[in-house]
């Protein structure tokens, strides 16, 4: 049978697998003993290979299905390629893996039917210490993870589902059991019995039966949980006394809490309690005794458990919240008299009287120049929750300036979540007789009438490079041809009959592609980079040849660009290339 040695650490790589284990202190050196795969001399059972292993040994399983009943007797650590693919099932009866030693490292594996007899587990941790049982999942067993008689032992990032305890403390003290999901089907997602000092942190508990069950268990920390939409009691506590629970979100259980002994639900002041999604006290006052003026995002009021349990400092905002989730959809239209006004329009963030609900407002930033992190922005204004529309008012039509927006979701922690896209307002004065422009921004309606209704004009053409052929809109005729929308891609030949100006509003794209054919194509410039050359364009497609507008050079008012010449937001270009293309065009 295959056995590799090496030297033990904290650090074991195998295969790309990098998984901590605890140093084993009966030995220095360590053997690695492989189980499946293709390798010659692998184990073909994992007990096989326990049997054969010495203490501090490895042994390493590779993805596949194993129906097999485990007992690990002796310091070591058992790990498996895959969580997801990495199978112990036990058949129905039984436990699972069975761990009678102590400095047992497990992790990386699915454990599954154990037996439905009181005592059957996925994994069992029988009067055993420093064991870490970690990134495991346990579904449908009686016991996912149990610790019986156990004692500085942690469980960590294991996950549990559609068993009767997720994880089960017997008389066991002292253990760590963090970041664990227990989700979902679970009876209980972890429940202790007879069972003292132990540390329940950053563990999630949703859609089971009992978010967390203490029976008869002193003197526990519970700590930065969270415990949602639990069908019985969020955090339950029976016959217990001692135990504390602070700073866990409590969403949506059928009971949030119940408790019939002496135990803490808060931390004092002003590190508080926990967050009861169904609290509707007021946060107007603050200190111990919430008393002094000004918020302190705790509540001014306990929120009641029962007669004599209470959280005295209930939290107004879930814990670990981050930063909130941005505004999306960013539209920009023109509006009011002659389009004088500038309207700003938005989806809400997701934490808008959703989610975290953690979202006071909208702040809203504006500058005459573009940038793609906003840096030069000043504040425009703020706009309480539950706004998703701002008008600019004489910021349009007849305002000579551009300006662009950002904006952005503020939280009741000063914290800011911008939406990811910018709008604007676009102008540019045009004279009498023909131009040559394009769209920069994207528009909400691109219909040839929308776009262009700040000119006053009586024939706008474009040429379509496809087809290679002209599409016109002509004012002045009942049918006004082929054109019927533009796009920020395209240049526009426009023929004023009156110097006006070309206003527009909407996103400014990202990034865009356009297509380019062999041969002579009319394009607009869809970017506001003030530092992008004739070179540069030349460059990326491998054009030999690009022309822009000239009012001087009749009769085609076209000329030559020369390479150092920069390309305008707002301007349309003749582009000559050899062989079709893709024009990448950025707004970074």
């Amino acid at each position: 049978m295959k056995r590799v040695s090496l030297a033990i650490a904290t650090l074991v790589v195998l295969g790309g697998l990098y998984v901590a284990i605890n140093i084993v202190p009966e030995t220095a050196m360590a053997t690695v003993l492989f189980v499946g795969g293709s390798g010659p001399g692998n184990y073909t059972t994992i007990q096989d290979a326990i049997t054969d292993s010495a203490p501090g040994d490895i042994v390493y399983v590779y993805n596949g299905t194993y129906n097999e009943h485990i007992v690990v007797d002796q310091p070591m650590s058992l790990i498996g390629e895959d969580r997801d693919t990495t199978i112990i099932d036990g058949g129905g009866s039984g436990d699972v893996v069975n761990v009678t030693a102590n400095w047992v490292n497990i992790s990386g594996f699915t454990v599954k039917n154990s037996g439905p007899d009181g005592g059957d587990a996925g994994i069992e941790l029988y009067q055993v210490q420093n064991c870490h049982i970690a990134n495991n999942t346990a579904i449908s067993d009686t016991w996912g993870i149990f610790l019986d008689s156990s004692a500085n032992n942690t469980v960590s990032n294991n996950s549990a589902s559609y068993n009767r305890g997720g994880i089960t403390l017997f008389s066991s003290s002292d253990n760590s059991i963090f970041g664990n999901t227990l989700y979902p089907g679970n009876t209980d997602g972890i429940f202790l019995y007879d069972s003292e000092n132990n540390t329940i942190s950053n563990n999630t508990s949703t859609d089971n039966g009992f978010g967390f069950y203490l029976w008869l268990a002193r003197n526990n920390t519970m700590v930065d949980n969270d415990v949602h939409f639990n069908t019985g009691t969020g955090i339950l506590m029976f016959g217990s006394n001692g135990n504390l629970a602070y700073h866990n979100n409590l969403v949506n259980n059928a009971q949030q809490a119940y408790d019939d002994g002496a135990n803490l639900w808060d931390n004092g002041y002003p590190s508080g309690g926990n967050y009861w999604d169904n609290y509707t006290g007021l946060d107007l006052f603050s200190g111990p005794n919430q008393d002094q003026p000004g918020s302190d995002v705790i509540g001014d009021t306990p929120f009641v458990i029962d007669s004599d349990s209470r959280d005295r400092y209930p939290h107004m905002f879930p814990f670990g919240m981050g930063a909130p989730k941005p505004p999306t959809m960013l539209l920009a239209t023109l509006g009011g008299q002659d389009f004088q006004n500038v309207t700003l329009a938005w989806s809400p963030s997701g934490d808008d009287g959703t989610g975290n609900k953690s979202v006071v407002g909208y702040q809203i930033y504006r500058n005459v120049s573009y940038d793609t992190e906003g840096l030069g922005y000043t504040s425009l204004i703020f706009l309480v929750n539950g706004t998703s529309e701002f008008v600019d008012v004489l910021a349009g039509e007849g305002n000579p300036n551009n300006y662009f927006y950002r904006v952005c979701a503020l939280d009741v922690k000063n914290k800011s979540t911008c939406a990811e896209d910018q709008v604007a307002k676009f102008t540019r004065s045009l004279s009498a007789g023909p131009n040559l422009v394009s769209i920069p921004l994207i528009q909400v309606n691109e219909t040839v009438e929308t776009v262009l209704e700040t000119l006053r004009f009586d024939k706008a053409w474009a040429y379509d490079s496809f087809d290679w052929k002209w599409e016109s809109y002509m004012t002045f005729k009942p049918f006004t041809g082929e054109l019927k929308a533009i796009n920020h891609t395209m240049g526009i030949w426009v023929n004023l009959t009156k110097a006006s100006n070309l206003t527009i509003a909407g996103c400014v794209p990202n990034s865009v592609a356009i297509q380019l054919m062999a041969g002579w194509n009319l394009v607009g410039s869809p970017s506001f980079n003030s530092s992008y050359t004739v070179a540069d364009l030349k460059l990326s497609i491998g054009s030999s040849r690009i022309e822009g507008y000239d009012s001087l050079s009749s009769p085609y008012y076209l000329r030559e660009l020369a390479d150092f010449e920069t390309l305008e937001a707002g301007y349309g270009y003749w582009i000559w290339i050899d062989n079709d293309t893709t024009w990448s065009v950025s707004n970074s």
